[in-house]
């Protein structure tokens, strides 16, 4: 350990090892393999780091986030040590100076996150594919990733336009080779038996949700394979999605409070209620239909004085979706809708009037434009 010492106080500044660290250390050169479960925080990183600048020849860091990545190699380089990275984020001449480094033997420590994914890819027959990742910009990275590696792929999310996803689903209908990188959006009604891999790059939101989503491999009884690539990093967003679900107790009990302040009957707007309590408004109806079950509250016709409205796509746009009549219903809708920089609002009784038409046409195809 003399020389680590030697490395931790010359290369990294510190006099002594944290706890763990030397363990760890001691033990990758005494048997070359170790498993180390650090707190966020604890050193884990200088575990190998010091052991590159022991070891002659390239070590290789498999990480899964590329932000993790920057901010370790920034630090080491800040300390004079070599280093670099490999992923889908950098230039065509940024990943030929890594490999270039990398070949020259100039470069002490190369960081790869999606490596494992691309040696599995390269390590078994073509077939069809489905990739599972759990937030939209992980589709587009990492089919981008494939793409740049040679890999028949194209990403599907929910954030796509409906012509983007049907050509895309088509596209991997239509061969037996293609990848798809998806978010749960995907598969859903999609009747292919002959898929032959299923791949998780990140922690499935559920074990609902990944018994599910591997049930779609080997429908036509040929063998097929399944392969759950876990990461710490997809913890944190799997957990915001959990919590940002969660009302908290007190904002439940500013929403019983509200409810039990009204008359028998009264008119309820779920975008003014959503705010005034700080709950979600899928997590309100969720609330408002358990109250409605234990017998607390019953639901009549329901009746919004205003809706605010935001597009997916331009205004201008919708009506074209529609064809005679209800593209001009639907073109008058937004006429008469008060237009804000990101919302419409929209008065559903004056609307009606002037339009000459019922106040439920009018609500029926706002509910049908959300859905």
């Amino acid at each position: 350990m003399t020389e680590a010492h030697r490395i931790l106080s010359e290369q990294f500044g510190y006099s002594d090892f944290r706890p763990g660290q030397k363990e760890v250390i001691t033990a990758l050169c005494e048997s070359r393999a170790a498993l180390a479960v650090f707190p966020t925080g604890g050193g884990k990183s200088l575990c190998y780091e010091l052991l590159a600048l022991m070891w002659s020849g390239v070590t290789l860091v498999v990480s899964p986030l590329i932000a993790l990545m920057k901010n370790q190699i920034d630090y080491l380089r800040s300390h004079g040590i070599s280093a670099a990275r490999m992923d889908s984020s950098l230039s065509q001449h940024e990943a030929k100076e890594a490999t270039s480094q990398m070949n020259s033997g100039a470069l002490k420590l190369l960081y790869v996150r999606d490596r494992v994914l691309l040696d599995r890819l390269r390590n078994r027959a073509p077939g069809s594919t489905i990739i599972y990742v759990t937030l939209q910009k992980t589709a587009e990275r990492v089919a981008s990733m494939l793409e740049q590696a040679g890999y028949p792929a194209g990403a599907y999310h929910a954030g796509m336009e409906t012509e983007q996803r049907t050509e895309v689903q088509e596209w991997w209908m239509a061969s037996d080779r293609n990848i798809v990188v998806a978010t749960i959006a995907f598969g859903m009604g999609i009747d292919k038996a002959s898929v032959r891999y299923v791949y998780h790059y990140n922690l499935p939101k559920s074990l609902e949700s990944y018994s599910q989503e591997i049930g779609r491999a080997g429908r036509d009884g040929a063998r097929s394979t399944v392969e759950l690539l876990a990461s710490a990093g997809d913890v944190p967003i799997l957990e915001n999605f959990s919590y940002g679900d969660t009302p908290s107790e007190s904002a439940l009990r500013r929403l019983v409070s509200h409810l039990k302040s009204q008359p028998a009957e009264f008119d309820l707007s779920l975008y003014e209620l959503s705010v005034q309590c700080d709950i979600r408004q899928l997590v309100l109806r969720t609330a408002l239909t358990y109250m409605e079950l234990r017998g607390i509250l019953r639901q009549h016709t329901p009746f919004y004085g205003s809706y605010r409205i935001k597009t997916r796509i331009p205004a201008c746009e919708i009506a074209g979706k529609f064809q005679a009549e209800r593209a001009r219903f639907v073109a008058e809708i937004f006429r008469h809708a008060r237009e804000g920089r990101t919302w419409y609002t929209l008065d559903i009784g004056r609307a009606a009037q002037m339009m000459n038409q019922e106040r439920s046409r009018v609500v029926r195809a706002l509910e049908y434009l959300e859905q």
